[in-house]
């Protein structure tokens, strides 16, 4: 659609039907090795995959100007299990587990 279409308004699609489009990421990203995934990472996900279909035909999401660009360095982690096991982790877990020791300190 972006390719062809022109779509008068690309960023408004996206954010109506994001989250179709990366209905199935979760499962990618898992295989990949990241099993604590959230929305954001997933809808980030899915620009860059959709950024390397229009690279593919000579094109990028950077020449859309309204368009939202991915903010993760996908291509990086991809291709690097290390960085990739390195960002399998559970914010909220660790934010929980952080408390608890921080709670656990003493003033010395």
């Amino acid at each position: 659609m972006l390719l062809f279409c022109s779509p008068a308004d690309p960023k408004q699609l996206w954010m109506q039907f994001r989250a179709q489009i990366c209905n199935d990421l979760q499962h990618k990203l898992r295989e990949l090795g990241r099993t604590s995934v959230v929305d954001e990472d997933l809808y980030d996900f899915g620009l860059y995959l959709l950024d390397e279909i229009l690279h593919d035909s000579s094109h990028s999401l950077s020449g859309i100007p309204s368009m939202f660009q991915p903010v993760h360095d996908w291509f990086s982690t991809l291709r690097n299990c290390l960085i990739a096991q390195q960002l399998n982790f559970d914010p909220e877990s660790e934010n929980v587990l952080g408390q608890e020791h921080v709670t656990s300190l003493t003033g010395d």
